[in-house]
């Protein structure tokens, strides 16, 4: 009897942190992901050097460049981010925080009404 009820709370953790781990991107804890996204699996470039960290992520959903950008606008500005730059050519956010700089490039996704986010963080001095 005990083996069944140890499985079945190793597989409630298990879900549970995978469905916590996927309000934020991977290798941040502190960088949200827009509920309507899911990151695109192992599309994802985590590492650290003495500058700081560097995380590269696409993630695709069903959104409007309107939605992802109210999104991050708001949401970003709450954990002290300041929004930098949004270029006319491809859309692009640029958000700035602590010595660190946070890229959102959007392009329409392959199904209609999705779109394609790449997330770049990295240093302010690269």
């Amino acid at each position: 009897m005990k083996a069944p009820l140890f499985l079945f709370l190793f597989l409630c953790s298990i879900l549970s942190v995978e469905a916590s781990t996927q309000g934020f991107l991977p290798g941040t804890e502190d960088v949200p992901l827009m509920p309507e996204l899911i990151v695109v699996p192992e599309t994802d470039m985590i590492f650290d050097h003495p500058e700081g960290r560097v995380v590269t992520v696409s993630a695709t959903g069903s959104s409007t460049l309107e939605q992802l950008q109210q999104f991050y606008d708001v949401t970003l500005s709450q954990l002290g981010w300041q929004k930098e730059s949004k270029k006319k050519s491809k859309f692009k956010l640029m958000y700035k925080r602590e010595g660190e700089v946070l890229q959102l490039e959007s392009e329409p996704g392959t199904a209609e009404g999705t779109l394609q986010v790449t997330f770049q963080l990295k240093p302010l001095s690269e």
